[in-house]
């Protein structure tokens, strides 16, 4: 059932950019990203929501090909792997390999600690070298070795944003979606933060 779940909604992803291309697909007219012209999306709003969901679809068509029938599963996969290339998703398509070698490696070793480090490992990584760098300088600097002056598509902006509040209220915080809906952040000035980020930031980036 989940296969041939997922199978719809691929069919209907590629039927999409058949016969409504221009829904389907970004294009040039699309005000505030027309550098995403020709990149995939099917029926989602975004490439980087379809292509988040492609690795899921991926995940799902390895396990039917273990769990239910090779061929089908494969099939799943395999046209989740294309469309998730047409959207060209960078963050998605990067950590497809990442996910598939960590799970891969944590099959090798019995030990919980082990696969423990191994599954989580990455994902402190991740978080050390992108969040982290606008709370630890040393994780700041290496960044900076590799990427001067990354700022991760204006996110750094963002969490620093995002953190200097969270102090503020560590305990009860904002409430569900309290914060990033509240009128600070949806009708800010600049004036109450240097980069104008809350009235700037877009919903990708929160």
């Amino acid at each position: 059932l989940l296969g041939v779940a997922t199978l719809v909604v691929l069919l209907v992803s590629y039927l999409g950019l058949l016969a409504f291309p221009d829904e389907a697909m970004h294009t040039s007219a699309d005000i505030n990203e027309p550098e995403h012209a020709g990149l995939w999306r099917g029926p989602f709003d975004h490439k980087n929501l379809a292509g988040a969901m492609m690795v899921v679809f991926i995940m799902i068509g390895l396990y039917v090909a273990r769990a239910w029938s090779a061929v089908f599963g494969y099939i799943v996969a395999g046209l989740a792997a294309v469309f998730l290339v047409g959207s060209f998703s960078k963050t998605s398509m990067l950590l497809v390999p990442v996910v598939l070698g960590t799970a891969w490696l944590a099959t090798l070793t019995n030990r919980l600690w082990q696969r423990l480090v191994i599954l989580l490992g990455p994902l402190v990584l991740c978080l050390l070298f992108t969040v982290g760098t606008v709370v630890l300088p040393p994780a700041k600097a290496v960044v900076d070795l590799v990427s001067p002056g990354q700022t991760y598509t204006g996110r750094t902006a963002i969490w620093e944003f995002a953190i200097e509040n969270a102090v503020k209220r560590p305990i009860t915080g904002f409430g569900y979606e309290g914060f990033w809906g509240s009128d600070l952040v949806r009708f800010g000035e600049a004036s109450q933060n240097t980069d104008d980020i809350a009235s700037g930031m877009v919903h990708g980036h929160n």
